[in-house]
């Protein structure tokens, strides 16, 4: 996202072993990171010394939706960035108060499509002008975590409100082409959509991530060839959605994406 040339390896980082961990200076195990806060799972796994020294940047993170997790934060060495993501306007100041606290932390602002329906989608809202107006603020910041779901159904109605999701999200999208900021995109049950919304577009945000991308490696193919912007977008894979269930549509999409990148 903010590419660091001290940085070896971007994940979302779901969960890691703790042979990829540090030891904290007492001998003890050092914390590991995942989407639901910040675990240590892997007790039978011992640090290995040459894998510690990869510097690790999380690209998706929600660590401070749970309280008890974020003191932990500190203890954690081998993530040189975490890239906390927002869901909803109630989340901004925590993360801003975090990125002052922890030097690892990086911020993104943002109205998820599980919420959007709770948000007016006109452009004077004041939802709006405040996520503005803290990405102003704060020049490192990204757009996220944004996008449209058809799978999540409001509580009160049961219904999907997929048009208001969509409405919020282009607002988004159109404000990262006007501040140049990238942004984290969550997608489920409609690549078909997203792809014909963004091959519509005549201007791109820098990068678009495709966060935790569940589409086939034939979708990869046809976002990585749009044209113009094809080259700006990005896909994430997270243990707890993408592989834990043994799937190997993960790896598919990785190879076709490292060929046609290559290519």
């Amino acid at each position: 996202v903010h590419m660091d040339e001290e940085t070896d390896i971007y994940l979302e980082v779901a969960t890691i072993p703790e042979k990829w961990l540090r030891k904290d200076e007492d001998g003890d195990e050092a914390t590991s990171c995942c989407g639901d806060g910040w675990t240590s799972d892997d007790q039978e796994d011992n640090c290995e010394p040459a894998v510690t020294e990869v510097l690790i940047f999380d690209t998706h993170t929600h660590p401070h939706l749970d309280v008890n997790s974020i003191p932990k934060m500190k203890r954690f060495k081998t993530i040189r960035r975490c890239l906390l993501m927002s869901s909803q306007q109630s989340e901004w100041k925590t993360i801003e108060q975090l990125h002052r606290t922890y030097e690892v932390v990086e911020m993104a602002f943002g109205i998820h499509p599980w919420f959007a329906h709770e948000y007016d989608p006109q452009p004077d809202a004041s939802w709006f002008k405040s996520l503005r107006s803290i990405l102003v603020a704060h020049p490192r910041s990204i757009i996220g975590e944004v996008g449209i779901d058809k799978h999540a159904r409001t509580k009160s109605t049961g219904k999907v409100e997929f048009d208001k999701q969509m409405r919020i999200f282009e607002m988004q999208f159109q404000l990262a082409i006007e501040l140049q900021r990238s942004m984290s995109v969550h997608c489920v049950q409609c690549h078909g959509i997203l792809f014909d919304f963004l091959k519509k577009q005549k201007e791109f945000p820098p990068k678009v991530i495709l966060h935790s991308f569940s589409g086939s490696p034939e979708l990869v193919i046809s976002f990585l060839k749009i044209p113009t912007f094809g080259k700006r977008i990005y896909f994430g894979i997270s243990h707890c959605i993408n592989i834990m269930g043994g799937s190997q549509k993960p790896l598919a999409c990785m190879k076709v994406s490292t060929i046609f990148e290559v290519n």
